[in-house]
């Protein structure tokens, strides 16, 4: 494959399943580019799921190729990709940052993740204040916050929201 190619940097490939039966690819790449920014991650997947290519692009692939795809492809990816660009296998293309795909939700901060729990637990912002050791004001402030930070309505529908993208 280095011949092939003619890279000056060397290739690592990791097969997902081979290393840790608990977690997925998405969170592995996730945990790669926590900690080793420089390092350029492509799968090589099965799955064709338009909200799986998404999350994986998210989490900070720089390239998506099906398994199905050609010998051509897969390499024409890991040049791509060894440039610092991105690549998306033909299949694949359609779903790769297009304006259509919506932006990540904000993070929360270590306080607001820590209100929102207790909230989910069922806690008024009383027993929230009284848990934290702050005033009933500061947690109304944080729920206010929150509801505008995501753009809903009402609690349940953060709720919702944040345990659906897996926030809390």
């Amino acid at each position: 494959m280095k011949s092939t190619l003619n890279l000056r940097v060397p290739v690592r490939l990791i097969q997902n399943g081979c290393l840790a039966r608990n977690i997925t690819g998405i969170e592995l790449c996730k945990k790669v580019k926590t900690k080793y920014l420089a390092i350029q991650v492509i799968a090589l997947s099965i799955n064709n799921q338009p909200g799986i290519i998404r999350k994986m692009i998210a989490g900070g692939a720089s390239g998506y190729v099906l398994k199905d795809a050609g010998k051509h492809e897969i390499f024409e990816g890991v040049k791509a990709v060894m440039k610092c660009k991105t690549y998306f296998g033909s299949s694949c293309r359609k779903y790769s940052a297009s304006p259509t795909s919506p932006p990540p939700p904000p993070a929360l901060t270590r306080r607001e993740k820590e209100v929102l729990e207790l909230i989910a637990d069922g806690n008024t912002n009383q027993e929230i204040a009284d848990a934290l050791f702050v005033d009933v004001t500061t947690i109304d402030f944080h729920r206010k916050n929150m509801l505008s930070k995501y753009k809903v309505k009402h609690t349940a529908a953060l709720v919702k929201l944040t345990v659906s993208n897996k926030l809390i």
